[in-house]
């Protein structure tokens, strides 16, 4: 999140520095051109700074040769001014970037960020320095002394005993380190607490590295495990695909494969003629339901895992083979596996729906022929 907003406040200087740079507002008469390097950075063409600083906005303004373009040199000052602070701002985080690009990690020593987090960083920097040198030769290196600390000179007046002026001098001296162990003392105790709350600073740090790597390792695992199950869900997705397509590849379709399932079905009841019953009866109410209603999508969808469906039809051999056979397709609608019939949309395919709805009313009267053996 701070390298994030890092970023974009350093790119945000760049832009309002390449917008300034792109203005070309002012172009001085009678002085030679002054273009400025900035090294990687485009430089502000024209540009005559110190001059400028001592000059009016109306007087530049009353030169027949000075050109004015979108901005004017107030605002351009302003402007500078402004990337200058925003850089200064931004100075104590560079700094600690900087260092964390030398920190590894205390138990791999690898380095502190990833490669792409390190390319980031360093872009980041660059582009930071870059500005900061554009800006220190705008503003020019103005060296300035202190001003002279002058002497003054004490008036005597009148003379002193010379056992007054011991007694004074003692007084003074006596002052001098009252004032003097006063000071160190107040040296120490800020000493001290600069010690204390040093210490506290580097504690909290540790700690808060140590909470950074402890919350870095849990992600880290947590994202593992979130790979692994979606891995493991594809491959079981991928394992049901194959296994419904071999599935389906293995059972005859059309009326002959209608037969066979419902023989396999009548013959894996055999010892029970009550369930059998129960199937027969259930397949023959749903294809009776689908070619009365067949726009109702409700009658051609039946699902795999129904308990009544499992319980009536799909736990004996056949039951759910004889769908297949009669044309419906292993489907996963609204996230729940079915047995689906498709109808063809009668408007532009009526052939293609005829030969389906001809397919259900053979398979309805299949069905009734096994019911009356």
């Amino acid at each position: 999140m701070e390298l994030r907003k890092t970023e974009e406040e350093v790119n945000s200087i760049a832009n309002a520095y390449e917008n300034l740079r792109c203005h070309n507002f002012l172009l001085s008469g009678g002085q030679p051109d002054v273009r400025v390097d900035t090294s990687s950075l485009p430089s502000l063409d024209d540009l005559a700074l110190p001059e400028i600083l001592d000059r009016s906005e109306a007087e530049i303004s009353e030169k027949d040769d000075t050109v004015w373009k979108n901005m004017g040199v107030k605002e351009a000052l302003v402007e500078l001014e402004s990337i200058r602070h925003r850089l200064e701002v931004l100075r104590e985080k560079t700094v600690r970037f900087r260092q964390r690009l030398a920190e590894t990690d205390p138990v791999t020593n690898a380095p502190r960020y990833g490669e792409r987090t390190m390319l980031r960083v360093r872009t980041m920097l660059g582009l930071f320095d870059d500005l900061s040198s554009a800006i220190c030769v705008i503003f020019g290196e103005e060296e300035s002394a202190d001003p002279p600390a002058g002497k003054g000179h004490d008036c005597i007046v009148g003379k002193m005993r010379f056992f007054d002026r011991k007694e004074e001098e003692a007084a003074e001296n006596l002052k001098r380190e009252a004032e003097a162990a006063q000071a160190n003392e107040s040296l120490r105790r800020k000493e001290e607490v600069r010690e204390s709350e040093e210490t506290r600073g580097k504690e909290k740090a540790a700690a808060a590295e140590a909470k950074q790597r402890e919350e870095a390792e849990l992600h880290r695992r947590a994202l593992e495990a979130k790979r692994e199950r979606e891995d493991r869900e594809a491959l079981e997705a991928q394992a049901a695909r194959d296994a419904d397509r071999a599935f389906m590849a293995s059972i005859k379709k059309g009326p002959d494969g209608v037969r066979d399932q419902l023989f396999m079905l009548r013959d894996g009841t055999a010892s029970d003629p009550k369930a059998y019953s129960t199937a027969i009866g259930a397949l023959h109410t749903i294809f009776s339901q689908i070619a009365a209603h067949p726009e109702e999508i409700k009658f051609r969808r039946i699902r795999r895992d129904h308990p009544k469906f499992e319980e009536d039809v799909g736990r004996h051999s056949g039951g759910r083979e004889v769908f297949v056979a009669a044309g419906f397709k292993l489907e996963t609608l609204d996230g729940v596996p079915c047995f689906f019939s498709k109808e063809p949309d009668i408007e532009h395919d009526m052939d293609g729906w005829s030969e389906w709805f001809d397919a259900i009313k053979i398979s309805l009267e299949i069905i009734e022929e096994e019911m009356m053996k």
